[in-house]
C-alpha cells in the first residue's frame, strides 16, 4: 500500500504531466489552424493517428523523438512545445521581464561554456550578464527568456567581432532559411562556432569568417546531420581589456 506522501508525489507528478500535455495539444490545435492532421503530418513527419490522438487527447504523452518532430516542424523549441503557452493573449503580453532593479538577466548559451585556463581564462567568471532594460531594450529588443549570450573564443570574425567579445543571441531564430543570412552560434560536428551563415540555396549554407579563403564551410545533404543551431547574433559587447 502507497504511503500518504508517496500518494502526493505521485498526483503531483500526474499533475505536472497533465498540465504539460495540455500545453501540447493547445500549442499544436493553435499552430495547425484550419490545417488537418491529415494534411500537417507528412510535414512533421509524425503520423496522422499520433497528431489526431494529441488533439483529442491532452492527457495523452507521446514519444519525446515525436514531441522533438512537431517541435521542428513548427519552429519552436520542444521545451517551449510541451511546457509553455505559446498562444497569443498568453505570451506575447508577459514577455518582458526584467528585475527589480531595472536589469534585465541574460544567461550564458548552453553548452557555450569557457574551458578553465586558455586565452579567455578571466573571462569564465561570467556565467550570465546583467544590462540596463533600457539598453535591452534599445540594442536587442528579443524576449529574455530566448536571448543568450556566449563569448567570442576565436579570431575567425576579426574586424567584426573580436576575441572575448560577448556575442548575445535569439535563441528562437535556429532555421536559417527562415531567419535569413546572418551571424549564427551554432555546433557543427563537436566544434561551437560563430560565423556568418550564408544560405546559398534550400538545404545549402555556407559557413564563413571575415576571410571567406581561409575558414569557409559549405554543408549541405548528409553533412547536415552534425549541425545543431543555438541561435542567431543580436548584438555584440566589446570587452576589450585596455
Amino acid at each position: 500500500m502507497l504511503s500518504v506522501a508517496r500518494l502526493k508525489a505521485s498526483d503531483a507528478s500526474h499533475s505536472r504531466q497533465d498540465n504539460a500535455m495540455n500545453h501540447l495539444q493547445k500549442n499544436l490545435k493553435y499552430f495547425m489552424g484550419e490545417l488537418s492532421a491529415t494534411a500537417f503530418a507528412p510535414r512533421a513527419g509524425v503520423s496522422q493517428p499520433t497528431i489526431s490522438r494529441i488533439l483529442r487527447d491532452g492527457n495523452w504523452s507521446p514519444e519525446s523523438e515525436t514531441i522533438e518532430k512537431l517541435a521542428s516542424a513548427l519552429k519552436v523549441s520542444a521545451s517551449d512545445l510541451l511546457n509553455t503557452d505559446l498562444t497569443p493573449g498568453r505570451h506575447e503580453t508577459s514577455t518582458f521581464q526584467p528585475l527589480k532593479s531595472g536589469l534585465v538577466h541574460i544567461r550564458q548559451l548552453d553548452g557555450f561554456e569557457l574551458p578553465s585556463g586558455g586565452l579567455l581564462g578571466r573571462h569564465d567568471a561570467f556565467d550570465h550578464l546583467d544590462v540596463k532594460e533600457e539598453w535591452f531594450r534599445f540594442h536587442v529588443a528579443t524576449d529574455p527568456k530566448h536571448t543568450a549570450f556566449a563569448w567570442m573564443r576565436d579570431d575567425s570574425m576579426t574586424g567584426e567581432i573580436e576575441l572575448g567579445d560577448a556575442v548575445i543571441f535569439n535563441t528562437r531564430a535556429i532555421d536559417f532559411e527562415e531567419a535569413g543570412d546572418g551571424i549564427y552560434a551554432f555546433t557543427y560536428f563537436g566544434i561551437n562556432r560563430i560565423n556568418h551563415v550564408q544560405v546559398l540555396r534550400k538545404g545549402a549554407y555556407l559557413f564563413t569568417g571575415t576571410k571567406r579563403t581561409l575558414n569557409s564551410i559549405m554543408a549541405e545533404g548528409k553533412e547536415l546531420e552534425g549541425l545543431k543551431v543555438h541561435g542567431k547574433a543580436v548584438t555584440a559587447l566589446k570587452v576589450a581589456r585596455l
